[in-house]
């Protein structure tokens, strides 16, 4: 890449550009990397150069550009903070500060410490100045472009890591681009040969479907025209992985999913309803295949309305009808137009900048919250980064959560006092327990009793940062000795459920293992921090017993069936529960959703319906590893009738 390209590029929206500032940055890079060769025996500043380019496709500023140039010097050559600050002034040395991890000097003995603490570093100036994780996501995806020269072990650790964190911060910022792009790259170094069998199958039927292609093209625009709408129709041209993720979700799994998928470009949102009531009369629509994304925004600010047909020939075609402006958004994020924003109106652009962050500050939260290092990445994927939901208040107002949250987290997000004293909750008008998943759609309604107050076990139930940030808050104010006595009581219910075994009968040699893991002089200590929700029971089982100690023995009569699946193990459930019509099927449902097996089922009823106990269920699971069954316990005790469920 030439200077002249970059700058070429950025002229086309930034006609004001100071090339001569620009034209520095440049050269000073250059001079900087001199003689590195990255991996691929290119020369290293093609690396910084590429992403300064790359950027220019996002519409990024004059700042961005500089910084993405300079954006390694600090962590690959021997210039300095000072050095930046002194050149290029303040706002560029903290945009390079805010991508450079931190020094290995600081974590010799721990790459996860200094892996996590870079994070922390991260989200906390990224918090101040968005703009930091735009140099971010180009610097990954440039990587992730030229990632085959890595080792293959390193290539794969590479794409996760991507998978987990930055796949997800490009969706919360509505990065559509960035976000399929990277999807592309993990899934091509993670399964290659699974990639090139989906990617074989997608080509091969969009050559199929070509000419169904032009005449669904030409039909619309003949619509169009009637009903004097002008619009842009594009072929949109799936990521291999959501190709993928249709097949998974139609149950294909061979790359033979036909189906096609239209933009169609209006200037203005009263021309989106237009154009979706004249394509439902071209084309028979599906059932419930209708989003409005244009009144109900999707929490990256996506915007639009989606529809599915029957279309020519019977193909089953999408539609995406959205405004120009609302297309460059879905494509280069809120912030591609932020610049323009800030010239004409500095406190919208404030505004939007503002909540843009908000899930920043639960970032930051939870790596104030969380004990160890590797609970970070995991509460980050929990609440912050899974794919989100939308529920509605009794006055109609939307509150955005994390898939898999339930009532409780609603009330939490709610108010703190709302949270603490909730008993029950009114789902679309049903009374079910506060537990309950929620789902998009849904009308919540929080029915509380002064007398409540949060319990312990709700930390189990949770999945937001502020449910469990209001909670342990809650129990810091208790006393030492009626925590301790919380503590031991949920740790004991929790070893009794998943070890068979009483606290006083675990070995001090385990306990001393665990004093030393969360840095306590006594098992008192330990308790007292369990009782006010700074460690979760979970966590100190985790070190008290090895995942095999946990997982295998007690099925005597499967050794046959454990040698023939590998790395899993038959584990023995029990579900206690009052019976109801469809039980099972939301029991088995549940279980499936985490691809685990039922490899056997018995039931017993007591045939008396007030026994507090209820009937009991035994099911044999092949189950990956401990977090798995415990992701499986807390789906199944989230159904209506299950009272309660524990390992055999």
């Amino acid at each position: 890449m030439s200077f002249s390209v970059i700058l070429e590029k950025a002229k086309s929206y930034l006609p004001h550009i100071n090339e001569a500032r620009l034209k520095n940055a440049y050269n000073f890079a250059k001079k900087a990397h001199c003689g590195q060769k990255r991996l691929d025996g290119h020369s290293y500043f093609s690396h910084p150069d590429s992403v300064a380019e790359l950027l220019t496709h996002f519409y990024a500023d004059e700042d961005i550009l500089i910084a993405a140039l300079l954006h390694d010097v600090l962590e690959d050559t021997k210039c300095t903070i000072k050095d930046i600050e002194r050149k290029f002034g303040s706002r560029i040395a903290f945009l390079v500060n805010g991508v450079t991890k931190l020094d290995k000097a600081q974590y010799p003995y721990n790459t996860l410490a200094r892996k996590i603490e870079s994070l922390k570093k991260f989200f906390k100036l990224s918090k101040e100045d968005l703009r930091v994780i735009l140099i971010k996501l180009a610097d990954r995806l440039h990587n992730m472009e030229t990632a085959d020269c890595f080792p293959a072990k390193r290539r794969i650790k590479f794409a996760n890591e991507t998978f987990d964190i930055y796949i997800p911060i490009a969706n919360l910022l509505g990065i559509w681009a960035v976000k399929s792009k990277l999807e592309d790259f993990c899934f091509k170094y993670s399964k290659p040969a699974q990639y090139n069998k989906i990617k074989d199958g997608y080509q091969r039927y969009q050559a199929e479907l070509k000419e169904v292609e032009e005449k669904t093209i030409e039909i619309i625009q003949n619509g169009l025209k009637k009903n004097k709408l002008r619009a842009k129709i594009e072929a949109q041209k799936k990521s291999i992985f959501s190709y993928h993720q249709e097949l998974a979700n139609n149950e294909g799994g061979n790359g033979n999913l036909r189906i096609l998928c239209f933009y169609i470009i209006v200037s203005k949102i009263q021309d989106c309803y237009m154009t979706l009531g004249i394509l439902h009369g071209l084309f028979k629509p599906k059932y419930n295949k209708v989003r409005d994304y244009i009144a109900i925004p999707k929490a990256n600010g996506y915007q639009g309305i989606h529809t599915t047909v029957f279309g020519v020939n019977g193909v089953i075609t999408e539609f995406q009808i959205k405004t120009s402006k609302m297309h460059k958004i879905n494509e280069f994020g809120i912030l591609s137009d932020i610049y323009k924003i800030s010239k004409k109106n500095p406190v919208k652009a404030s505004e939007i900048m503002k909540e843009k962050t908000k899930w920043l500050y639960k970032i930051l939260e939870i790596g104030d919250e969380v004990s160890l290092h590797e609970n970070f990445l995991k509460d980050l994927k929990m609440d912050i980064f899974q794919n989100r939901i939308f529920v509605f208040t009794p006055k109609g107002d939307i509150i955005d959560l994390p898939q898999g949250a339930t009532a409780l987290d609603f009330a939490y997000i709610v108010h703190a006092d709302i949270g603490n004293r909730a008993v029950k909750t009114k789902i679309n008008g049903t009374t079910l327990p506060i537990s309950t998943q929620l789902h998009t759609g849904d009308t919540v309604e929080i029915i509380t009793s002064k007398k409540n107050r949060p319990r312990l076990e709700w930390l189990n139930l949770v999945k937001t940062a502020d449910a469990k940030h209001h909670i342990k808050s809650y129990f810091k104010k208790e006393s030492d000795e009626e925590c301790c006595k919380a503590g031991e009581k949920l740790l004991e219910a929790e070893l009794m459920r998943f070890y068979n075994i009483k606290l006083s009968k675990v070995s001090g040699e385990k306990i001393k293992k665990a004093l030393e893991r969360f840095k306590v002089k006594n098992l008192k200590q330990l308790l007292i921090m369990v009782g006010r929700g700074e460690v979760l029971p979970k966590e100190i089982i985790n070190i008290l017993f090895s995942e095999k100690e946990i997982l295998a023995g007690g099925i005597k009569s499967l050794r046959q069936f454990k040698k023939k699946t590998h790395a899993l193990y038959p584990v023995e459930v029990v579900i206690n529960y009052k019976d109801r019509v469809g039980l099972f099927r939301d029991i088995a449902a549940s279980i499936s959703k985490f691809r685990v097996n039922i490899a056997k089922v018995s039931i017993k009823t007591t045939g008396n319906k007030l026994k507090s106990t209820g009937d009991t269920m035994e099911i044999i699971l092949e189950i990956k590893n401990f977090n798995q069954l415990l992701d499986i316990f807390s789906a199944i005790e989230q159904i209506d009738g299950v009272i309660n469920i524990r390992k055999k």
